[in-house]
């Protein structure tokens, strides 16, 4: 038996561990470097906004759209106190508007919002007098349907810009070429001490890596709603949240799943358009979060689902046989020469991407989170999945 596993058993798996890592290395510089090296020519420039206050002109002449921020909350109280100024400072030439929806909130959500647009006649609000689903759906739609133009910037009452010209930065990647019709943004999460904030931070970070590079190569599949740009014919396009009204994440990335198409998304990457929220400060909290925008994934085209769930195996597979081989004690020098392969590629993609995303403190974290990436993808990936959406809710 011993004969039969050192013989044949152990070949295939270093076969299987070699297949999988050249998968591997294969994605990262096939897709992710090559989203890292367009990163890399956007400048970080904070001093000049893209177009002057009372320019009703972009660049190429031709007028701007007017567009308006929309925004739902529920219980929401002392982030509006914070965001709100942040939003109406906001320099655009163009019409805009900003459009809160409170999504019936029983704390001091109302009376902020009263006391902000008594004195800003930009701000509008919508009150939802019940709570009508789990997520916010309802309360999107209603945002849909009330505002005033036809393009739309979506972001969450807990997300700050980091400078005033996020709009404009948004509406410059939505007018990049007339047939464009969604510009995803970047919305990282603040920095705090500690392993779980990095780790949440990575994560995020990981994410944004994904739908960027994979947009960036012809096949956009998500965006997430704390920053991201669209024509409201789109959501009329996708019938609203018809199709996936019983799952109460998916507001934002699967109606861009349904309704982006090759060369009509813009990726918005100026660090002027970044949108910051706070990462969970617990455990649990961060489990819940995951549990919930992980419920939406199932619902993607059957062709994103197996890519993307190709890149996520390959990656948990990698680790496994490779733990695997080093307890056999299998050619360890030849399997550790393998495993460096791969992770000198990872650092060299990350050590670009995170750069340009102003995360370079996350760099030495990245051996330790990219293993715990593929036990997250291993234990709780599928927990979730096996448990469905019991208990999960947006607020």
């Amino acid at each position: 038996m011993s004969d039969f596993f050192g013989r044949i058993v152990l070949p295939l798996l270093f076969l299987f561990y070699l297949a999988v890592t050249v998968f591997q290395v294969a994605c990262w510089w096939g897709i992710f470097a090559r989203f890292a090296r367009y990163l890399s020519k956007k400048t970080p420039d904070f001093s000049s906004p893209p177009h002057p206050e009372g320019d009703k002109q972009d660049p190429s002449g031709q007028t701007l759209f007017p567009i308006s921020i929309v925004v739902c909350a529920r219980n929401e109280a002392e982030n509006l106190r914070q965001n709100v100024p942040l939003w109406l400072a906001q320099l655009y030439a163009g019409d805009w508007e900003l459009l809160i929806v409170d999504d019936a909130s029983d704390d001091e959500t109302p009376e902020i919002l009263q006391a902000f647009q008594s004195e800003h006649p930009r701000l509008r609000v919508v009150r939802m007098a019940e709570k009508k689903s789990l997520g916010k759906k309802a309360a999107l739609t209603q945002g849909v349907s009330s505002a005033r133009y036809e393009h739309l910037l979506l972001t969450d009452g807990d997300c700050a810009p980091v400078s005033a010209h996020w709009l404009a930065q948004l509406a410059e990647g939505l007018a990049e070429q007339p047939e464009t019709e969604i510009a995803l943004g970047y919305a990282p999460l603040t920095q705090a001490p500690g392993l779980l904030n990095s780790w949440a931070r990575f994560e995020t970070d990981y994410t944004a890596l994904n739908y960027f590079a994979f947009a960036h190569i012809g096949m956009p599949y998500m965006g997430v709603g704390r920053n991201m740009a669209w024509k409201r014919s789109l959501f009329r396009q996708a019938g609203g949240f018809v199709r996936h009204a019983d799952v109460p994440s998916g507001d934002d990335d699967l109606l861009v799943n349904a309704v982006a198409r090759p060369g009509r998304v813009a990726l918005c990457l100026a660090p002027m358009s970044f949108v910051y929220s706070a990462a969970k400060t617990t455990w649990a909290g961060w489990f819940r979060q995951k549990q919930r925008q992980l419920g939406s994934s199932l619902r993607y085209r059957w062709w994103h689902q197996l890519v993307i769930g190709a890149v996520a195996a390959t990656h948990t597979l990698h680790y496994l046989a490779a733990l695997l081989l080093l307890i056999a004690f299998y050619h360890p020098v030849l399997m550790l020469a393998v495993w460096l392969l791969r992770l000198s590629v990872v650092m060299l993609v990350w050590r670009r991407v995170l750069r340009g995303f102003h995360e370079s403190d996350l760099l030495a974290w990245v051996p330790l989170h990219d293993i715990l990436l593929s036990i997250y993808y291993a234990a709780f990936v599928p927990f979730t999945f096996l448990r469905g959406r019991k208990g999960v809710q947006w607020k």
